[in-house]
């Protein structure tokens, strides 16, 4: 495991906000120190995209986890610090591409195929907090993602079975910590309910089961009608889980020293 602090977004189901609660997060984590997006999703509507308005980077994470193709037909590597885009101040992205689909493919014939975003990441040398959007479900880029962190947060819909999908990113984890021969499993530190886009009755009965299941709650967002005051609201709210994030984090930490 990587000593920097590396916090994967991991879903099992796709609508989840995830991608929302990448840019909103780490917008709040750069107000206190540098942090950099790792987007590993490939759908149109990721961070790098939907969020923060990149079109077709030069170098994205298919890159650093393959390398760029020269013109002897080979593959240079490239490190992820060459692909970092500042995109406000403290604040960077490691953008993804359609090409990241493909990779996935290429990574499953690798030995390597579970420590590639690891080894990239340990090769950073950059003081950073780093924030990975997740792809949906648990291919093989969503397990480098969670042997890459050190934690976990699953953004999940506002849905009554919200808990079954967070109980399969959770209960990967020592599976993924066993096949990635990892000596210590990522600390999943709890969820962010992403409602806005739901009824507040089911996102009230979300909230309910979940706490029936003894799942730890970071933020709850509420939904908005007004698309004026909306940016204003997830970024109250996605606040607000950050604070609980470090208060769990500092917990956790408490707890190994």
């Amino acid at each position: 495991m990587t000593n920097k602090l590396v916090i994967s977004l991991a879903k099992d189901k796709g609508g989840s906000t995830g991608s929302t609660a990448a840019r909103y997060m780490a917008k709040e984590i750069a107000k206190e120190y540098p942090c950099v997006v790792i987007d590993l999703d490939y759908q149109p509507r990721n961070v790098t995209r939907e969020h923060f308005g990149i079109e077709d980077p030069d170098l994205t994470m298919a890159d650093v986890l393959r390398g760029n193709k020269n013109d002897d037909g080979g593959y240079d590597k490239v490190n992820l610090k060459d692909i970092l885009i500042e995109v406000s101040p403290n604040l960077f992205i490691a953008p993804s591409s359609r090409k990241l689909k493909s990779i996935e493919q290429w990574l499953n014939e690798e030995v390597t195929k579970f420590v590639a975003l690891r080894m990239a990441i340990s090769k950073l040398d950059m003081k950073c907090a780093i924030l990975i959007d997740v792809p949906t479900g648990l291919g093989t880029l969503s397990i480098n993602a969670l042997t890459a962190c050190n934690y976990v947060i699953s953004p999940v819909k506002a849905d009554p079975n919200a808990w079954m999908d967070l109980g399969n990113v959770v209960n990967i984890l020592p599976d993924i910590q066993a096949a990635a021969n990892l000596t210590v499993t990522p600390v999943h530190l709890g969820c962010v309910v992403g409602a806005y886009r739901a009824d507040w009755s089911r996102h009230t009965e979300c909230l309910r089961s979940l706490a029936y299941h003894n799942y730890n709650v970071l933020g709850s967002i509420p939904m908005t009608e007004s698309v004026t005051r909306r940016d204003c609201v997830l970024t109250h709210h996605y606040g607000l889980a950050v604070q609980k994030m470090w208060e769990a984090i500092r917990r956790d930490r408490k707890c190994q020293s």
